[in-house]
């Protein structure tokens, strides 16, 4: 049977939905949970603007810091640079490209490269509380299967703020836009338009080890086409370990709840990963993880496994 070509870049719009950031490790700091800069008082290592909350963009304040490597200064003092640029380049195995249990996707191993790059403003607007700008473009390319070839595109505008009062909370609320186009034309395959919110509770172990849980939902609020938009609501429950300021392993659960807003269809999604990252300079970061998702869907045709195994080297500028 030949695969229906129309259907393969919307699957690949799921894999991208359920999995990036995450466990596709589009952003080695993201599953490493390395983070991005130098020195004291911050929010913590678990919000980004990207949604990944193992992404160390911000780190708590503790008597390790420097033991748990670079942070984002996210107070008003030396050496604070609210802008930044990061260029990721990652391949990447995956046992299961199509994304699907079906027929067609069966045994659809192969091998993808994804080009990410990111640009992000973080103003402090009044004491703990911040905003944040965010752009990024994305190519994913395929070894075998270049039918699945997209490009995305996202935009963010948000809050953020800490509560140094417990123990770093932190809260953000910020509106998301997301177009997926075909990678050879570039006409849109989808769009949409959301507002996530979500916590963050970092819990530092001593100066090398945090532990972390998150929650996020992210409503859809116009769509196209309708049938791909979704709720989303997730928990996440992570570990981190800095052996040396250059050196740092991490791991990650999640569970998610996608409601879709048309077809009746509901999946709950669990993913676990694990990710070993050094840092070469404090500019370069290389990255190499494992990650295994399984979704359980109501309606036949969608539950899966995919496991996904590779490695990124990212470079980010700030200024």
């Amino acid at each position: 049977m030949s695969p229906n070509v129309g259907t393969w870049p919307l699957v690949t719009f799921w894999g991208w939905v359920v999995f990036s950031p995450g466990a596709f490790a589009q952003q080695p700091s993201g599953e490493s949970g390395t983070g991005s800069r130098g020195s004291t008082s911050i929010l913590d290592a678990g919000f980004d603007p990207w949604g990944d909350p193992t992404n160390s963009e911000f780190a708590p304040s503790t008597s390790g810091d420097a033991d748990l490597g670079e942070q984002l200064v996210l107070m008003p003092q030396d050496g604070y640079r609210p802008f930044s640029f990061r260029l990721t380049q990652s391949v990447f195995w995956t046992d299961n490209a199509g994304l699907a249990d079906l027929d067609v996707f069966t045994g659809l191993e192969d091998v993808y490269s994804t080009t990410d790059l990111r640009f992000s403003y973080l103003p402090q607007i009044a004491g703990n509380t911040y905003g944040e700008i965010s752009a990024g473009y994305a190519f994913y390319r395929y070894l075998d299967h270049s039918v699945l070839d997209f490009d995305r595109l996202e935009a963010s505008a948000g809050l953020i703020h800490a509560f140094r009062d417990l123990n770093d909370l932190s809260a953000w609320l910020r509106y998301n836009h997301t177009r997926l186009l075909t990678a050879r034309d570039h006409d849109e395959l989808f769009t949409d338009h959301s507002i996530e919110l979500g916590l963050y509770y970092p819990i530092p172990l001593g100066a090398r080890h945090l532990v972390f849980g998150s929650y996020s939902s992210e409503f859809s609020l116009d769509g196209n086409p309708s049938r791909a938009s979704r709720h989303e609501h997730g928990l996440t429950a992570g570990y981190r370990y800095s052996a040396t300021d250059r050196l740092e392993f991490a791991g990650h659960y999640r569970f998610y709840l996608f409601d879709y807003l048309e077809g009746g269809r509901t999946d709950l999604l669990h993913s676990a990963g694990l990710s070993l990252t050094a840092r070469v300079t404090d500019r370069i970061d290389i990255v190499a993880s494992a990650n295994y998702s399984l979704n359980d869907s109501n309606l036949a045709g969608f539950d899966y496994e995919v496991g996904d195994y590779g490695a990124s080297l990212s470079l980010k500028l700030e200024f």
